[in-house]
């Protein structure tokens, strides 16, 4: 190891306001972690580990990566067996369309429930050992071990069991419990051909009781394992795409042309300046656009401060991300006050800066524009539309982000005046339910 490349990345790192405490975790873990524990590094994991803010974890490994200290890797799992199918060093080499050898399924892998991004130690500050599957299942702890039954030769052993949603390995291919109920008693039936236990369908379960029936063909006994893969913290491509600071810190790294890569849910949101033509008239070119740049400066503060990012500026207009819908409105609700103060703080009354805000959730894709990381779809269009119908001081949103329970319990606590209506979007065929928020 590097002692001197280690301290000068760290040092980097203390330079750009990383906490001691993260600084010091980092040098102690990077000096005396096994080799395997460098490799494929999730910040979420290790950050719980250590007892740490997660976004300031992962904060520190994007900068460390900018630093060389780390290597940034895109990894695609396979959704049944949860194995890594392809690995990117850079998103323009990542492909949606992959395949899993283990459970012989084609894979189109989606942003936010397929693509990990990991982190490697950088081979000038520590050369490591690059190892395989099982060495690294064995140091992550990836896999829980539930049991083994003995089944005779001809015999058909019944095992009752209870499931969690996750990933089990109980015969080929594995077992996929999602969230649900099941229509009624589960059963899971596999059988030892004398070379491996082999599913009789490939039906998704769901949580609760199972009796798993295990027939042995063969002559002779056969061993059934039970083991549950274990679900971590980790992060996915589109949250980290959706953060400010990746945004800023990699903006070279794009999605080929050539490729797109579902989302299945993500917030945009839509701002823009009210009566910004009429603000130049007033002011003047120079005055009217030191204030739009200032209008700018505040808006990717305050979206990075909850956890979101900018994807792009249209005019006077503003398009940005969140994965998490409390942090989305709770920065609507700050990008408001935010401008409100600064028109106090200025005191310009005719240079006032007066916002109009619209949101909506639900899936996108995520696709390379004009060299920018951007995001096309229905629920880009309806937040768009949706923002058109701000009149300024307020608050847009689809009923149906509103109704999510966290959402829902943040706007009827905030003291803003809401009222529910129903109207056409413009360019959009059907009528939706909307939900209009303004100071009470």
């Amino acid at each position: 190891m590097s002692t001197a490349v280690l301290e000068e990345k760290l040092a980097g790192l203390q330079e750009l306001g990383i906490k001691p405490e993260i600084i010091a975790t980092m040098r102690e873990y990077i000096e005396t972690a096994a080799s395997p524990r460098l490799q494929q590094m999730s910040a979420y994991r290790l950050a719980d580990e250590w007892k740490l803010p997660r976004d300031e974890v992962l904060a520190a490994f994007l900068y460390g990566t900018r630093l060389g200290l780390f290597d940034l890797e895109w990894d695609i799992h396979c959704p049944s067996c949860t194995g890594i199918t392809d690995r990117a060093a850079h998103l323009e080499h990542l492909r949606s369309a992959s395949h899993c050898e283990y459970c012989k399924i084609q894979i189109d892998a989606s942003f936010d429930r397929s693509v990990e991004v990991t982190f490697k130690l950088n081979d000038d500050v520590r050369k490591i050992e690059i190892v395989g599957y099982y060495e690294l299942d064995q140091h992550w702890d990836y896999s829980e071990f539930l049991g083994q039954f003995e089944v005779a030769p001809g015999e058909t052993l019944e095992i009752p069991v209870h499931f969690q949603a996750g990933n089990y390995y109980i015969g080929y291919p594995p077992v996929i419990v999602e969230e649900g109920a099941a229509d009624g008693p589960q059963t899971l039936d596999v059988y030892w051909d004398g070379k491996e236990w082999e599913r009789k369908d490939r039906t998704v379960r769901y949580p609760g009781p199972c009796l798993i029936r295990a027939e042995n063909r063969a002559d002779q006994p056969a061993t059934l394992h039970y083991i549950r893969r274990k679900q971590y913290p980790w992060t996915s491509a589109a949250e980290i795409t959706s953060l400010q600071n990746f945004r800023d810190l990699f903006s070279s790294e794009l999605i080929s042309p050539d490729e797109t890569f579902a989302i299945r849910n993500q917030v945009i949101v839509f701002t823009d300046i009210k009566g910004s033509t009429a603000l130049y008239e007033r002011l003047g070119d120079s005055d009217a656009y030191y204030l739009v740049k200032e209008h700018f400066k505040i808006m990717r503060d305050v979206v990075g401060k909850h956890h979101g990012a900018v994807v792009k500026t249209i005019g006077d207009a503003v398009m940005a991300t969140f994965m998490v819908s409390t942090d989305a409105i709770n920065a609507l609700f700050a990008m408001q006050e935010a401008f409100e103060a600064y028109n106090v703080q200025e005191k310009i009354p005719e240079g006032h800066i007066i916002i109009k805000v619209g949101g909506h959730r639900g899936p996108c894709i995520a696709v390379n524009s004009n060299d920018r990381l951007d995001y096309f779809g229905h629920t880009v269009n309806i937040a768009a539309r949706v923002q058109g119908l701000s009149t300024g001081r307020d608050i847009m949103l689809t009923r149906s982000f509103y109704e999510e329970p966290f959402v829902k319990d943040i706007v009827d606590h905030s003291g803003w005046h809401l009222r529910h209506f129903n109207a056409e979007l413009r360019g959009i065929e059907s009528r939706y339910d909307l939900v209009h928020l303004t100071r009470a």
